[in-house]
């Protein structure tokens, strides 16, 4: 059965859904097979960013209404082992229909991975209900530490394992801003034990806007893999570029 994993943001435009492609693609890499739910109802993103959405006949809305099997709405992507569910076009569903969808394909993944929309919404619970643990992505300036912070408490009353990732980090903007002490006082602010730290690239909105996979040696990439194998429970040591 497959390990199943939300991947959460307090607010928009961190980056949590390129962190849910990159972790993805960093697991199947690892020779995981891996499916990537996308839990953002009309503002689903994850097709873009895998570069498969003319390919998609049916999607989560699709699977709800009984149009299809959850199988049929599983599409593969230029990854090897990595495959998408697409979201629907529409409000989100009620939390026991994701357990439902997630319940039938389990079996068939190692991980599954799913792309929460940002805040505690209606989407957030929905995606959450099926999910064994979560990450909680978020930058290192005050706004979005604040709005994580809320996420996780909210993950505590649903009593979920939650581990921080802060996403596009700059270093040196980091220390100029004096927003923080130090990265200690972000990772206590939010209340949620650090899993890895992905810097900022350039490679990431490029590739994204072609639907590309990163290139491998990418310093995003190198954070995504480091993050995969703590996944995993291996021992990597942390890094910061």
């Amino acid at each position: 059965m497959a390990v199943v994993t939300v991947v959460v943001s307090g607010k928009g435009g961190v980056g949590k859904s390129t962190l849910c492609a990159g972790l993805g693609s960093a697991l199947c890499r690892q020779g995981k097979r891996v499916l990537l739910i996308d839990g953002d109802a009309g503002l689903r993103s994850l097709d873009v960013l895998l570069g498969v959405t003319e390919t998609l006949a049916y999607d989560l809305g699709d699977i709800a209404q009984g149009r299809c099997a959850p199988q049929e709405a599983v599409y593969p992507t230029a990854l090897p082992q990595l495959f998408l569910l697409p979201a629907q076009q529409g409000r989100p569903f009620a939390p026991r229909v994701m357990r439902m969808v997630v319940g039938a394909l389990s079996a068939q993944f190692d991980h599954i991975l799913i792309d929460s929309p940002a805040g505690i919404g209606a989407g957030f619970l929905s995606a959450s209900a099926p999910a064994n643990r979560a990450i909680l992505a978020a930058t290192a300036d005050p706004v979005s530490v604040r709005a994580a912070a809320a996420v996780r408490r909210t993950l505590e009353e649903y009593r979920l394992e939650c581990r921080l990732v802060l996403t596009r980090f700059r270093e040196e903007i980091f220390r100029r801003s004096g927003s923080f002490a130090d990265l200690d006082e972000v990772i206590d602010r939010t209340g949620a034990q650090l899993l890895g730290i992905v810097p900022e690239d350039d490679l990431v909105p490029v590739c994204a806007a072609n639907g590309h996979p990163l290139p491998e040696k990418g310093a995003a990439s190198a954070a995504f893999e480091r993050i995969s194998r703590r996944m995993e429970g291996q021992q990597v040591p942390l890094a910061i570029r």
